[in-house]
């Protein structure tokens, strides 16, 4: 009987991870200790992100800028007398204004200073050092924090993370493809004018194996045909193998997003 499929050649492509911000042009403080010169220096949780209604001048043009407030974890450094359970902070809204624009939920080494609009309030960027806690781990032996518990929390739940902020962290060096099952593409299907386009989320665990895989979007493809792609594309893919993304050179279970791209026909 003739298979109702045939193969396919698809391409794997990860999406690009990046932790530069277009159009900041700044020179990190080259080590812990000059960049807490003056600062507050804690690690917090953001719990909150507001846009206020202050724009400010900078030389690359006009500004929003926006308040985080942490919930203080580990205060390492302050400039007032008072200890705080939170801490809110002033910085821009990411790209040319060199703001931090963390998620949310997630854990980060914070250094803020006075603000420039001499308000009493406190202000960040990411030209500071101030990082995602997994990135932090220089800065935190620096200041005697040898492998705290919130840090090795992160680590041990980085599968459990959002990949699309994982991807931000230049600490993290992506899974690389090794093996892979070729996906079959059903036969008689409509012709596609365009690339079609299969987003995916994987979880993949220390040793490169696929623990979990889920289909995120297809591009360019009819309703009735997406069920059964859908499954044929789960089932070779929770077979590939991978070597396994790592953190300070450590092997580590982690999700991520991944694009297969199949040229138009």
């Amino acid at each position: 009987m003739m298979s109702l499929l045939k193969p396919i050649v698809v391409t794997a492509l990860v999406v690009a991870w990046s932790g530069t911000a277009w159009g900041c042009d700044c020179r990190l403080p080259s080590s812990p200790a000059e960049a807490a010169k003056g600062a507050t220096v804690f690690v917090g949780e953001v719990v909150e992100r507001a846009v206020i209604n202050e724009p400010i001048d900078l030389e690359r043009g006009t500004f929003l800028r926006q308040q985080l407030r942490f919930r203080v974890i580990d205060l390492i450094q302050s400039t007032s007398e008072e200890d705080a359970d939170f801490i809110d902070v002033l910085t821009g809204m990411g790209g040319g204004d060199c703001g931090l624009v963390p998620d949310e939920g997630s854990l980060y080494l914070i250094y803020a200073y006075p603000s420039r609009d001499s308000s009493g309030r406190l202000e960040t960027s990411i030209c500071t050092r101030s990082r995602a806690i997994l990135c932090a781990e220089e800065d935190l032996n620096a200041f005697g924090r040898k492998k705290p518990d919130y840090l090795q929390a992160a680590i041990a739940t980085l599968d459990q993370q959002d990949p699309d902020t994982l991807k931000h962290l230049s600490c993290i060096k992506k899974p690389q493809l090794r093996s892979v099952n070729k996906i079959e593409w059903p036969s008689g299907s409509p012709a596609q004018p365009e690339p079609m386009v299969v987003k995916l989320t994987l979880k993949i665990d220390a040793s490169g194996n696929v623990l979990d895989a889920g289909v995120d979007d297809v591009l360019s493809m009819g309703k009735d045909e997406f069920h059964d792609f859908r499954q044929e594309v789960l089932q070779k893919v929770e077979t590939w193998k991978f070597k396994p993304a790592t953190y300070r050179g450590r092997p580590v279970a982690i999700a991520t997003r991944w694009t297969l791209v199949r040229p138009e026909k």
